[in-house]
């Protein structure tokens, strides 16, 4: 026969989950219909994260040869529109022409010169073309002509449509023959008109070309030191960075001095202020308001 000890744990096992179910249905009966307040920026200790602006690093290649390299920089991950930054393939770094790098070395030597975080890396060769563009091509006004290595005509002079089995040939065909101003004159012309009619794929390049589109951007090329004839001219390449990258970070921790931005009036707009500040250099990295 149970003792009346027995009966007791028993019924105390038996209640503890009873009791729980009903204290949670109190509990949410209670709370239903409200809602925690979130902090706002006018309330004192709201403090928010400033993401760097995603930039993308591009390699142009053709028959395995860098023919040259773009930066692309987004308004931010949700927001349309940006800047594609180019940079010609004649360019050196530490006495190294871009052309004559390893396609692996380039957005690196590339980011840590402009002191530039870049979050992507995408080669653009002859088989990545047919991935982004598939079977659209871009329209455009051909200034040369482009001949193949037989002297057969390529891409003729005029109003003419480029496809994707001409992509890498176009922007770069001519490297060793035609003068560094003529190579940057097309490749500018090709990327205006890539951006200007996206591929409409599902490739993540295509999106971003339709990222770019969608909002105000442009079309730069890096600026280049007038007496040293293929040197990126820094201080130039720096105010072009504050102007068409809105929160910049730095290649390697201690490029951009990391600043913190607080209000302690609750009146100002911080997102002004932080861009002002980025502008001039400096990595952002939070707001708030004290």
């Amino acid at each position: 026969m149970p003792t009346p000890f027995f009966l007791v744990e028993v019924v105390l096992l038996v209640a503890i989950p009873v009791l729980a179910y009903i204290g949670i249905q109190v509990l949410l009966d209670t709370r239903a219909g409200t809602y925690v307040e979130q902090l706002t920026p006018s309330d004192p200790g709201w403090v928010v994260a400033v993401d760097p602006s995603p930039v993308s690093g591009i390699v142009e290649v053709l028959d395995g040869r860098v023919v040259g390299a773009s930066l692309i920089a987004r308004q931010g991950s949700s927001s349309p529109g940006g800047a594609v930054l180019l940079v010609p393939p004649s360019v050196k770094i530490d006495g190294v022409e871009l052309a004559n790098m390893a396609v692996s070395d380039v957005i690196p030597a590339l980011a840590k010169e402009l002191r530039l975080q870049v979050s992507e890396v995408e080669v653009l060769d002859e088989q990545r073309w047919r991935q982004v563009l598939g079977d659209q091509t871009v329209v455009l006004e051909n200034p040369d002509p482009i001949q193949g290595p037989n002297g057969q005509l390529l891409v003729p002079v005029g109003p003419t449509e480029v496809g994707a089995d001409l992509a890498a040939v176009y922007v770069g065909q001519n490297l060793a023959q035609e003068s560094p101003a003529a190579l940057n004159f097309r490749r500018a012309l090709w990327w205006e008109a890539l951006i200007a009619q996206p591929p409409s794929g599902e490739d993540d390049l295509a999106a971003l070309f339709r990222a770019i589109n969608a909002g105000p951007h442009e079309i730069v090329e890096f600026p280049q030191l007038s007496d040293g004839g293929s040197m990126l001219d820094l201080e130039a390449s720096e105010r072009l960075l504050g102007e068409l990258v809105p929160f910049p970070a730095g290649y390697r921790t201690g490029d951009r001095l990391p600043v913190r931005i607080l209000d302690r009036t609750g009146t100002v707009d911080l997102e002004s202020v932080a861009q002002t500040v980025a502008n001039n250099g400096f990595e952002v990295v939070e707001i708030g308001n004290a």
